[in-house]
This record gives structure tokens, sequence and C-alpha cells, in this order.
């Protein structure tokens, strides 16, 4: 009959006990696969003492022990291949592969329109032959408007004004009997609004 001694007073113990008979203490071994599982507490077991434990035919040990060492490393391998390396990053798309994802177009603003007056052909050409004078202009500001005045002598309506882009703002050509009156402003499009009254022409733009 194998016996083995027992870890807590040193008595000799048969091997099928599951608790030494002088002590009453558990041996190690069955002690630790109790509290750790099959393998034990260093989360291993020798083929040969499996094999004599469960009195396995002669040369199984050596199997199981090939066996076990090739599973710690499988084991190993798949801890290896499922860490990513450090500084890698993964994209994850939808779609199909090769696919593109359509991009999402920003929408076309238009810039807008001068105003526009019909001048005869008549009238162009008398406008061509006046004299240039710049005009004359005072700003002021009322909440988030801005507005300027230019003084044109003369200047009877709407119909007498043209404008033009230019850098960094528009030009304003007011035209009379005997002068075309000039003004460049820092102003925009959007929103302007104009009006001629008592020899001023008045233009009003968002700041």
């Amino acid at each position: 009959m194998l016996k083995r001694k027992c870890s807590g007073c040193g008595e000799k113990i048969e091997r099928k006990f599951h608790y030494c008979p002088w002590c009453g203490k558990a041996p190690k071994a069955q002690s630790e696969r109790t509290n750790y599982g099959m393998l034990g507490r260093e989360d291993h077991i020798d083929g040969n003492q499996m094999a004599s434990e469960l009195k396995l035919p002669f040369g199984v040990g050596k199997i199981l022990d090939s066996l076990m060492k090739q599973i710690e490393r499988e084991i190993g391998n798949m801890d290896n291949v499922s860490q990513t390396p450090k500084g890698i990053k993964i994209k994850v798309s939808r779609g199909m592969p090769g696919q593109m994802m359509p991009r999402k177009m920003a929408p076309k603003v238009e810039a807008p329109k001068l105003p526009e007056i019909e001048v005869s052909d008549k009238e162009q050409s008398r406008r061509a032959g006046l004299p240039k004078v710049e005009a004359k202009s005072r700003i002021k500001r009322i909440g988030d408007e801005i507005i300027y005045e230019l003084e044109v002598p003369g200047i009877k309506s709407e119909k007498d004004l043209e404008f033009s882009r230019v850098e960094g703002g528009i030009e304003v050509r007011a035209y009379t009997k005997d002068f075309s009156y000039t003004k460049v402003l820092p102003i925009r499009l959007e929103g302007l609004n104009f009006s001629t009254k008592k020899d001023k022409v008045i233009l009003e733009s968002r700041s």
C-alpha cells in the first residue's frame, strides 16, 4: 500500500486517505486541489505525479506531462496574439470592404448680387463724360447697423446710383447733372439697403 507523510504531524498515512487519522489535517496536495482547482497553487502538475495518483498504466505520465506543456505553450501564444502593440491604432469602418463612405458636401453659398438698375445707352454715354468727384461721407452706428451718408448735391433718385465690387468693400457711384460722385466703402452687400434724400445717399449695412 502506497503511503505518504502527513504535512501536519509527520506520520505516514495511506494515499487514499483524505484526512490524517492522527492529526485530522488534509494532505497538502488534496488541500491545494480543493482550494485552487485540479492544478493546485502553482497552476501546474507533473504528468508522472498525475498518472501515479490516478493509477494509470506505466508510460502514460510522460504523455500527460508532454500534453500539459504543449497546452501551456498554446495558451501563451494566444495571449501574445491578443495583445495589440503600443502605438498601433485599429480603425473600424462601416460598410463593405473597399467601399468609400460618402462625404457630406457643404452647401454652396452664392455671393450676393449687386443692385441692378437699367440705364439707357444714351444715359450711359452721358455718365461716362461727367467729371469725377469723390463724395464726402459721414458714418454713424445704431445698434448693430452701420449707416453711411454720402453728400451728393443734385442727386434725384436711386436710379442714379451704381455699385461695383472692389477689394475690401464696394464702390458707390452717384450721378447728377454735372458730376459723377464716387466713394469706396468697407461694407458688405449682404443686407445692404440704400436710398436718396435731400442731396444725400444713405446706405445701411449690418456689422
